[in-house]
This record gives structure tokens, sequence and C-alpha cells, in this order.
């Protein structure tokens, strides 16, 4: 089934910090409130959500925090990477700063756009608007 059949949009979450999940789930909330957000808050949690997904639970989008506990984001975009299922699904990394060599290997593995860490509301508004145009984007092509 393609992404563009399912009945509601998704997003999956992957970020430690509660305070940032409360400004990110709030911000999608505001701005695109016909997305489903799924949180989890760490990386193998994120493992194990992709993992279990059938084709049609698969999220339209993936975000994960860089630095996690258990799991870094590079360490999920490994367990998927090669999974046919994450083949066209975007994959941003959110982190405050990234190791050159790290963000090669992040898109190496899959990620489509990086952003740095947002410090105010107005930034999460910009964040989540920049996310919401890749999300339309894969969904209307």
């Amino acid at each position: 089934m393609k992404n563009t059949e399912k009945s509601c949009v998704s997003i999956l979450i992957a970020e430690d910090d509660s305070i940032m999940q409360e400004f990110l789930e709030e911000s999608f909330r505001q701005m695109a409130p016909y997305v489903k957000v799924r949180l989890v808050h760490d990386g193998s949690r994120a493992v194990l959500f992709l993992t279990a997904c059938t084709y049609d639970e698969v999220p339209d989008l993936i975000l994960l925090d860089y630095n996690m506990p258990f799991m870094t984001g590079e360490e999920v975009l490994e367990k998927i990477y090669g999974d046919e299922r994450y083949n066209s699904v975007p994959k941003v990394i959110l982190s405050s700063w990234i190791p050159p060599e790290k963000m090669r290997n992040c898109l190496r593995l899959g990620m489509t756009k990086y952003f740095s860490k947002p410090s105010s509301f107005s930034e999460f508004r910009s964040l989540v608007k920049e996310v919401v145009d890749l999300l339309i984007t894969k969904l209307t092509n």
C-alpha cells in the first residue's frame, strides 16, 4: 500500500528530552493538526516501533534526535538501512551539533535533512514548517 493511500498521515519522533517533545508535539498540533505524532523516548524504542511496523503502519516521516540514550539517531538509521519499507520515508536528524564524519555517515544511511535544535518557540515553528513541507513533498510525489 502506498503512503498516499493511508487513512492518516503520521510521523515518528524519537526525542529523549521531554520539553523538546512537548514543543514539537504542540507545534505539529498547531501547524499540522492532520498529522498523527507518535513519540518515543529513545533510539531503542524507535527501532522497536519501526521494526514492528507493517507496510501500512510505516510513518510518513521519521524525526530523530541524534544524541539519545541507549541508541543514537545514527544507530537507528543503521538499523533500518536497507529495509525497503523505509526507502522513501524522509529521515530527519535533529541535534545541536554532529561531528562531520557522523554527518556523512547519517547521509550515507539515508538521512534526508539535518536541523539544529531550536532554542525558541518561533524556531520550533520554523522547524515544524520545514518538516511539514518535506512531508507534503513526499506525499504528493
